[in-house]
Parts: C-alpha cells; structure tokens; sequence
C-alpha cells in the first residue's frame, strides 16, 4: 500500500507539473491575441482574464493524454534509472500489479475528463459566446466616431455625420435581417446614445423610415417621433445553438434515441477523448520496454510517435464521424482497437519477462 501510493503520488506530480507547463504555454499565447484584440476594441484586464479562463476546461481535456502519457513514462524510466523499479520487483511485487496500480490515477483522471467534457465545456462555451456577444456590443458602441460607417448587429449598417458626446447628428441607417426580402433605411436629424450596465440603444428624434420588398418592389414611407434601436440587452443574450459543442450530455443522449446522426456523432466524440485517456496510459506503459537484465527503460523517441499516431487518428475519427465518413457505431471503437490490443500484448509480455528475471 505504501509502494503503490509513493509510485502513485509521483505521477500524479508529474502530471500535475507537465499539464501546468503546457497549460501556461497555450495561455501565454491566448494573452498575447487578446492583448491584441483588446488594444482594438478597448477590452479591460478583467475581460481578458475571463476569456483565459474559460478556455481553461477545453485545454485542460486536450492536454491531459499527452500529460499523463509524459508523467508516466517519464516517472517510470527514472524508476528503472534509479533501479528502485527492479527492487520492487525483486520483492514479489509482478509487473502486472504495478499496471493495475498505475492505472487507478488514470481511471480517476478519466472521470473527471468525462464530467468536464459532458458538462464543464459547453457551459464554458456558451458563457464565452454570451460574453464576446456583450463584448462586441460595447466595443462596437465606442468605435460610435464622426463620419464613420458602422456596421452593427442585425443587418444594421449606420453612417453618423457627427458626434458631441452622446448626441449624434444626422444619421442614416441601413438594415436588412438575414434571409429577409425587405429592407429598411432610416434617417433622422438628431439621435441620442442611451447606455447602461445591462443594455445601449439609440433614440432617433424624428425619424424617417423607408422600406422596400426586394421581390414585390412594394415600398412603404413613414415618420416617426421617437424610433430606438437596441444596440445590446444583457437580458437577450444567448449562446450559438447550431454548434454541437454547446450541448449538455442529457441533449446529446436524448437526440441521439431519436436518430439524429450529428448528436451520436458528437456525443461518441466526447466518449473517445474520455477513453483516449485510458489508452494513452496503457501505451505508455507498454512503451517502458521493461529488460532488468539489460536495465533498459522507456524510449521516449518511439513511445511518443506511438501516442501521436493514436491521437491523430482518434481525432481523423472524430471529424470523419461529425462529418458523416464514419457511423459512430463504428467510430467509437475503431481509433482504440488495434492500439489497445498492442498495448495489452506488450504488457502481458513484459509481466512473463518481469516473473522470469
């Protein structure tokens, strides 16, 4: 029990180590695009610090294979270094029950990858796009300068003649919706800018409003004392709800019982990022090249050509399968398969090798 939570506390270490090297990598160079787009649009600290974090589950899912892999084969090759890993085995312990005992870190990391993929990601992305939806709003609402066209929201494209503080003067606005055959211009004197923390909007004073049917050529002319014009509401904010990455578990499995091919393809997805967390730790260790007699130990250089070999073709899968190459009935296995088999080989081989030295 003592070995096995020494062995264990080391690579949970390492994994620790190793996730947050790569973590700080990847978020180094997040900072440095949204310093960029902060310049542009006039994000704060805290914006920038929010977009971080919400990237952080996303990131933390993609690198933990990798990180474990690397935790541990490179644990083990220092344990056959030091020879504490022959001395372990020459005390009774097999080669099979160091795996089983390696392989409780990796079982417990799979669930957690499990609840962050199923839930934490999709809350983290529709968080992010209500979030840049309220950014782009505010950004767009201070970019509001003389003889600027702007285009806005909505089809909304607005030309201001000029601006003193919150007032405007002499404004055109151009809006057609998407998949609309109408069109709408509005001119108006003078405007108004109205903000607060939930929502922004323009008030037109004495507004004139021409529309016209693209198909029908019908026009229509009209005035107006008072026209608004949202810009952004808090309380309207919403997610994109034609990417699959934004769905909950429950979604997936309830349309999936219905026959929609995209939501089994995207939950089978989620499934083998989970399960390529089981065997990546199973190659790695199978690729210890376990020989006490020769003390040999882990080839870095062949074990990770092997991890990325699987991890590109789980990741081929997963696109062919959201793309409809692939039925997920059979995508959900073949990425895993043949390197599970050769792991499992390896590893029984190593245990009979490990008996007899």
């Amino acid at each position: 029990m003592i070995l096995n939570k020494y062995y264990n506390k080391d690579i949970v270490n390492t994994f620790t180590s190793i996730t947050l090297f790569i973590i700080s990598i990847v978020s180094a160079n997040l900072l440095i695009r949204l310093f960029q787009k902060a310049y542009s649009q006039g994000l704060g600290l805290d914006s920038i610090l929010k977009f971080i974090i919400l990237t952080l589950p996303e990131n933390v899912t993609l690198i933990a294979p990798i990180a474990l892999f690397l935790a541990i084969v490179t644990c083990f090759g220092k344990y056959f270094a030091n020879n504490e890993m022959f001395v372990t085995l020459a005390g009774g312990v097999t080669w099979m029950e160091m795996v089983k005992n390696t392989l409780k870190p990796t079982y417990l990391l799979t669930a957690i990858v499990f609840f962050t993929t199923m839930f934490l990601i999709p809350l983290a992305k529709q968080t992010s796009d209500i979030f840049q939806t309220s950014l782009s709003a505010k950004a767009l609402l201070s970019s509001i300068t003389d003889g600027k066209i702007i285009n806005a929201p909505d089809g909304r494209v607005f030309y201001i003649n000029s601006k003193s503080s919150n007032n405007l003067n002499k404004i055109f606005m151009y809006q057609r919706l998407e998949n609309s055959k109408e069109y709408k211009i509005l001119t108006s004197p003078t405007a108004s800018i109205e903000s607060n923390k939930s929502a922004a909007f323009i008030d037109f004073k004495k507004a004139h409003i021409y529309t016209r049917d693209t198909d029908s050529f019908k026009s229509s002319y009209g005035t107006a004392d008072k026209a608004i014009y949202t810009i952004y509401d808090n309380s309207i904010r919403d997610y994109n709800h034609e990417r699959m990455d934004r769905k909950f578990m429950g979604e997936l499995i309830a349309k999936s019982f219905e026959g929609q091919r995209k939501y089994t393809a995207e939950l089978f997805a989620r499934l083998n990022n989970c399960i390529s967390i089981i065997v990546a730790g199973l190659i790695a260790i199978s690729m210890c090249q376990l020989r006490p007699r020769q003390n040999k130990y882990a080839k870095l250089l062949p074990s990770v050509v092997v991890l990325a070999i699987y991890l590109c073709s789980n990741m081929f899968i997963n696109t062919s399968m959201g793309s409809g190459g692939v039925p997920p009935w059979i995508g959900i296995w073949l990425p895993h398969i043949f390197f599970i088999i050769f792991a499992i080989k390896a590893i029984r081989k190593q245990n009979g090798s490990s008996i007899k030295g």
